[in-house]
């Protein structure tokens, strides 16, 4: 064993030499070689750890850098590289303390800062990687990577007027970096401005033409209702990735849309084809067999997707296709949950009357006295300027339609209406949300529906429906809403009797009947008159004679996260 403290510097730079040329397993050789005569070197053992990590060897890599961290805590370059490692292994429990101790003595390297911040949000530590994020941005105006950590961070978190403020500094300290403009793209899509997240993702594009890309712009189409743009992006992303799941399933959807259930199934089969445990498509499929009357192999279908209201859909298969027992068995397991579904609580409602017996499901009780007629003021004025622009954008708007089974003599327009930036649809949002406030305020809140209310209310969805002649909607519920309503902003003139009025109930869908009087509603409307009411409710339109059209505009609330 040597007596000196150091090898000879001629050593260690042959060894780091080595170590940049990429000749690891020298490194391993001749670094455990000096160790044998200098076995407290902590650098030595840190170059080793390095070599282990860059041959894929990361659990002698933690080994040799636990080493070095051990015989000397306060080395910052072992202490971060071992962070790292520990990191990169998901082991946070262990990196996060780490980073800790190096950051009592440099509390102001935002680079130090920056992984500590990343192990946080990584680990789910939120609020603290936030806090340490902002720190970075404190002390460097320029520190691009934290502006666009923290984006994505407050994107997570639901804030998404922030999250773009964040992501759109990123973008001017990065403007070459793809990922961080797709972010942006992404992030502008989901608060509505559609012509801006579009323009993101096409400069994201002409720097790196990536599957995720053109399948992020395929959505932005898709919202804003322009179907056929969206299904071409989806091919492009297809095409740069023909094992791109997801992309077959939300084309297949489209399809679907479209009334082509035979392309649907082909496509989700194929997005399940590359990933079997790909819980949407197999959801999706089983909406398909739904429709077709496949009750038992829509209910298995949903079952093992085991995403969103599946246990409700099973149940809706059975209790529509008059399997009462397999119903009632499968309905008892929902009891334990809470009591948040529109379907079940539909269900609940008509198998409860037909067999005189109490309601279980506690969404709402006595749901059509949920029902409210209300009236938006500057909609509802003679020769309203608002409700004329309304119709007239409504009229400009290139928007594809949505093919609705359940809809004669009419169209039903794709994407989400009132998420649009159109300044127009803005306004009209918030004066429904006035009136949602209003009819909140209007209820004592004694059931889930109410006690359970979203908050910060948003539109799921939301869509125009125009009808002709003999324009109706069959009875249906919106079974993934919380709360939904219809705006009537043209009505036509002389109807008679219950023309045109919209009807609500607990009967509907071709539900199993029994000789029992089912309740309904029936409200008459005008232009400028809004009604709000649960999502569990069965509503339909009643046909109407005349040679003028009636259009209004639909919504559904989101419900509770």
């Amino acid at each position: 064993m040597n007596n000196s403290k150091d090898p000879d510097p001629k050593i260690l730079n042959c060894l780091v030499d080595k170590f940049k040329n990429g000749k690891f397993n020298e490194v391993l050789t001749n670094g455990e070689e000096i160790l044998v005569d200098f076995p407290e070197n902590v650098f030595v053992m840190n170059v080793l750890g390095l070599a282990c990590f860059n041959m894929g060897n990361k659990t002698d890599a933690v080994t040799w850098l636990k080493q070095a961290y051990q015989k000397s805590p306060a080395n910052i370059e072992t202490a971060s590289n071992l962070a790292l490692i520990l990191q990169s292994e998901k082991n946070y429990s262990e990196a996060i303390p780490i980073y800790e101790t190096i950051l009592k003595s440099k509390s102001d390297v935002p680079e130090i800062l920056f992984n500590y911040a990343v192990a946080l949000d990584q680990a789910n530590f939120l609020v603290k990687a936030e806090t340490t994020y902002k720190k970075i941005i404190d002390l460097r105006k320029d520190f691009g990577p934290a502006f666009y950590n923290i984006g994505l961070l407050t994107k997570k978190r639901g804030n998404l007027e922030q999250a773009i403020s964040y992501l759109e500094r990123a973008a001017e300290l990065m403007s070459n970096n793809a990922e961080v403009l797709a972010a942006l793209g992404s992030v502008l899509k989901e608060n509505g401005d559609y012509e801006k997240a579009k323009e993101n993702t096409l400069r994201a594009i002409s720097i790196k033409k990536d599957a995720r890309f053109y399948f992020n712009l395929a959505t932005v189409f898709r919202d804003q209702g322009d179907l056929a743009s969206a299904k071409e992006q989806y091919n492009l992303a297809l095409h740069f990735n023909k094992n791109f799941p997801e992309a077959y399933n939300n084309l297949g959807e489209i399809f679907r849309d479209e009334g082509k259930s035979e392309e649907a199934t082909d496509l989700f089969e194929k997005a399940l084809s590359i990933d079997s445990s790909f819980g949407k498509a197999r959801y999706n499929l089983g909406i398909l067999f739904q429709e077709e009357g496949r009750f038992l192999e829509a209910a298995d279908s949903f079952s093992k997707s085991k995403i969103d209201d599946w246990k409700a859909r099973v149940c809706y298969c059975y209790y529509k296709g008059g399997y009462l027992k397999q119903f009632l068995s499968e309905f008892e397991t929902t009891f334990e949950l809470p009591h948040w579904s529109p379907l079940l609580a539909s269900l609940s409602a008509h198998h409860s009357k037909s067999y005189d017996m109490p309601d279980p499901y506690k969404f709402c009780s006595e749901p059509l006295s949920y029902v409210r007629k209300q009236t938006i003021d500057t909609l509802a004025e003679p020769n309203s300027t608002f409700r004329t622009e309304l119709i007239n954008q409504l009229n400009e708007l290139e928007i594809g339609s949505r093919k609705q089974g359940r809809l004669i003599n009419g169209v039903q327009s794709a994407g989400n209406l009132l998420r649009r930036k159109e300044e127009i649809f803005r306004i009209l949002a918030g004066h429904i949300l006035v009136e949602i406030d209003n009819y909140i305020d209007g209820f004592d809140k004694d059931c889930e529906f109410l006690k359970s209310f979203p908050k910060t209310p948003s539109f799921q969805s939301s869509w125009f429906v125009k009808m002709q002649n003999q324009g109706h909607l069959t009875s249906h519920i919106h079974e993934t809403g919380w709360l939904s309503g219809v705006v009537y902003l043209k009505i036509p003139d002389n109807q008679n009797n219950d023309d045109g009025k919209i009807q609500f109930g607990i009967d509907g869908d071709s539900y199993p009947s029994t000789s029992v009087d089912y309740p309904k509603k029936i409200i008459d409307i005008k232009e400028g008159d809004i009604v709000l009411f649960p999502s569990s409710v069965f509503h339909k339109t009643i046909p109407f004679k005349s040679n003028f059209e009636r259009i209004c505009i639909a919504f559904d609330i989101s419900p509770p996260k």
